[in-house]
């Protein structure tokens, strides 16, 4: 869903700058996830 937007957004300015700031606040949240993950200690972990 996330392609077939930033396609369609390639024609509307407005669009597009909406696209590039969801797209940033998504890898913010991924980036900080990851931070929260990491600090976890699991029982099992894969190697």
């Amino acid at each position: 869903a996330i392609l077939a937007a930033q396609i369609i957004s390639t024609g509307d300015p407005i669009l597009s700058e909406k696209m590039k700031t969801f797209k940033s606040n998504l890898a913010q949240k991924v980036i900080k996830a990851n931070e929260e993950l990491s600090t976890h200690s699991f029982k099992f972990r894969v190697r």
